[in-house]
């Protein structure tokens, strides 16, 4: 494949993994365009899939030749599309059609997995960061400039409450908490872990504050936690001049975030404290408990895909109602393999810690919301630990 057209493709996926995404889609929120969005996502996903399937076709002699985790990824692959045609034929109530499912499934998961999977990550490391990163600045400055009034008063503590105040449809806050967070983290890498001057080091410190600015906007626990998760994988992964260098940064930073969170009247702090204090999980338990119901009356491959219409918010235990233990003993196995691969490439190669920042948003994620067909920053961060394999470098 010609080089040029090769990095290409790596940096229109890349910006359009997560955050590059919401930026076109904001666009259409700020010009009041919100019935419009679906002729955008459809048409998008189909490109980049097109994209994907011709970089994987060009690379498969090399997958083709990796580990073992990614050919039990294709079986499981296989089973969940199995069980969404059984679900539809048993009649099963879902929230979508049947064959969006399928759509979703291959555009966010299935070939996510073997794209990233195909990358050679020590090779295309900046193409992929910098594309991460500028469409993390374009979402963040945009939603800066968009929600400047709700910044400047501090008067909504939740970004989606602009809704039922002033009935104006806005980005989920999920979106923007998770943009936010892994925005922050990837310019935190770049930080530590590159020789920044000049106009870069303005533009990646411009980037974390108006990132942060978002990720408070969304005001998410599962974003918070992504990134302490985050912070806690640099101290680990870091030599001990790195790990003194993280500390007194973080010190530094600590009271520029209190003052972040009191300027955007963000209540984030607060929810967190009551999630802990009252164990609220906003209803998800009784989701979880029907998920795992379903699961034990159908333990073998699992019952429907969705339970009342309603996915379960936590990816293993999606996995188990939908695919059963066969589905769960695949899932688990290329699930740990590729992680245990990540684990030991980011101790001694700190470009894999670009995955592991992915990672930690995709499970953070993926355990609280969410459905399986959907998680793209999970399934990407997986094959991105199974590049080093692909390549055998």
């Amino acid at each position: 494949m010609n080089k040029k057209i090769e990095k290409s493709i790596i940096y229109i996926i890349s910006f359009f993994l997560y955050s590059g995404y919401y930026v076109i889609l904001s666009l259409f929120f700020i010009s009041n365009q919100v019935d419009l969005t679906r002729f955008y996502s459809i048409p998008l996903r189909m490109l980049l899939s097109v994209l994907m399937v011709f970089f994987i076709f060009k690379k498969w002699k090399t997958l083709k030749k990796s580990n073992v985790a990614i050919r039990v990824f294709i079986l499981f692959s296989l089973l969940y599309i199995f069980k969404v045609l059984f679900s539809e034929n048993l009649g099963s109530f879902l929230s979508r059609n049947w064959y969006e499912y399928i759509f979703y499934f291959i555009s966010y998961a299935f070939l996510p997995f073997l794209f990233f999977s195909s990358v050679d990550l020590n090779k295309h490391k900046n193409t992929i960061l910098n594309a991460l990163i500028f469409s993390g600045f374009l979402l963040s400055i945009l939603t800066v400039i968009f929600f400047k009034d709700v910044l400047l008063t501090g008067g909504v503590s939740r970004i989606n409450l602009l809704t039922y105040e002033t009935e104006e449809a806005v980005i989920s806050p999920l979106a923007l908490s998770y943009s936010g967070a892994l925005t922050f983290l990837l310019c935190l890498y770049r930080l530590l872990y590159t020789n920044l001057r000049g106009v870069t080091l303005f533009y990646i410190l411009l980037t974390m504050i108006a990132s942060s600015l978002i990720f408070l906007l969304g005001s998410t626990r599962g974003a918070l936690l992504a990134v302490l998760l985050g912070a806690i994988a640099f101290i680990y992964f870091s030599n001990a001049k790195r790990k003194i260098f993280f500390v007194f940064l973080f010190a530094a930073l600590t009271p520029l975030i209190i003052y972040a969170i009191e300027f955007t009247g963000s209540s984030i702090i607060e929810r967190t404290i009551s999630s802990y204090e009252t164990g609220d999980t906003s209803g998800r338990e009784k989701l979880w408990s029907e998920a795992f119901q379903e699961f034990l009356n159908y333990p073998i491959l699992g019952g429907r895909i969705e339970v009342s219409g309603i996915y379960p918010h936590n990816i293993f235990l999606e996995v188990m109602m939908a695919t059963g233990l066969l589905g769960l003993i695949l899932f688990l196995y290329f699930f740990f393999k590729s992680f245990l691969n990540g684990y030991k490439l980011a101790k001694h190669n700190h470009i894999f810690l670009i995955a592991i920042m992915i990672f930690v948003i995709g499970i953070s994620q993926h355990m609280v919301t969410g459905a399986l067909w959907g998680a793209i920053t999970f399934f990407t961060s997986l094959g991105l630990f199974n590049s080093k394999l692909t390549y055998g470098k």
